[in-house]
């Protein structure tokens, strides 16, 4: 690692709170350090299950949080369309943004119609508080479409896709209102050809990178529980992809996380 010992890198999405992850929480922080990975963002999928996120974002001064509900828990979370309830768990003073929240019609996990009003509800709290929104869509890209730019409409908000596998349409969508772009390991998968021509056009302000550990890890790791030190070698692939060197990958996309979640430089 010697050649990159004065580069940093931040991993904008990671569920630390899951038992993957938790179960050896202080090894999975030692091997991010190992790799530079200075500042963490762990994302909330459940308000039921919020606690456990706020402790180690509270434990640690190198890691915030978010508070929401994923779409695949839109029927099953009591909170899911509870706009003071999420309101109030997103002023915690490490809690950087509102989600994940979002559209998943891969899996049949929770009606369209609760996913979309979840979704809604939790842009309104973005829109309300002025913290950005975390964006899950797979398999939805135009209700998703319709949406982000409905309520962009009525109000403006600030947000990231996040782990982007959407189309070209909708990715020229989310940036005509201002959105980031966030890319995990399914980047360095081979058969991404499309989401690889995204991410070497997206603007140098626009993009983000991510785990989504312990889900996806980056090729060479592939089938192994993922971590996030591997948001180097995400890096590493997409600095390539936009023929760029690491060092000028690690300074956006850690500027372009940090303007996003202004208030990790508050909090």
């Amino acid at each position: 690692m010697n050649e990159i010992e004065e580069i940093e890198f931040i991993d904008s999405h990671c569920h630390l709170d899951y038992e993957q992850l938790s179960n050896d929480l202080q090894s999975i922080i030692k091997r991010a350090k190992e790799f530079n990975v200075n500042k963490l963002i762990t994302i909330c999928t459940s308000l039921e299950e919020i606690k456990k996120i706020e402790e180690i974002s509270s434990e640690y001064n190198f890691i915030w949080h978010t508070a929401g509900i994923h779409p695949h828990k839109a029927s099953i979370d009591k909170f899911a369309k509870d706009f003071n309830v999420i309101n109030k768990n997103c002023a915690h003073k490490k809690c950087v943004g509102v989600g994940e929240a979002g559209l998943d019609y891969y899996y049949d996990f929770a009606p369209k119609k609760d996913q979309i009003d979840s979704f809604e509800t939790q842009i309104s709290v973005s829109q309300s508080i002025r913290k950005p929104i975390v964006i899950h869509s797979r398999d939805a890209d135009k209700d998703m479409e319709e949406i982000l730019i409905s309520k962009y409409k009525e109000k403006s908000f600030s947000g990231v896709l996040h782990c982007f596998t959407g189309s070209k349409k909708l990715a020229k969508a989310a940036l005509d209102i201002g959105l980031y772009i966030s890319f995990s390991g399914i980047i360095t998968f081979k058969n991404s050809i499309e989401l690889q021509e995204i991410a070497s056009y997206v603007p140098a302000d626009r993009y983000l990178i991510e785990t989504d550990s312990p889900f996806l890890s980056p090729v060479p790791f592939r089938g192994k529980t993922n971590e996030p030190k591997n948001v180097y070698f995400i890096a590493k692939f997409v600095a390539d992809l936009r023929k760029i060197s690491i060092e000028l990958a690690s300074k956006q996309t850690n500027q372009n996380t940090l303007n996003l979640f202004s208030y990790m430089r508050t909090s």
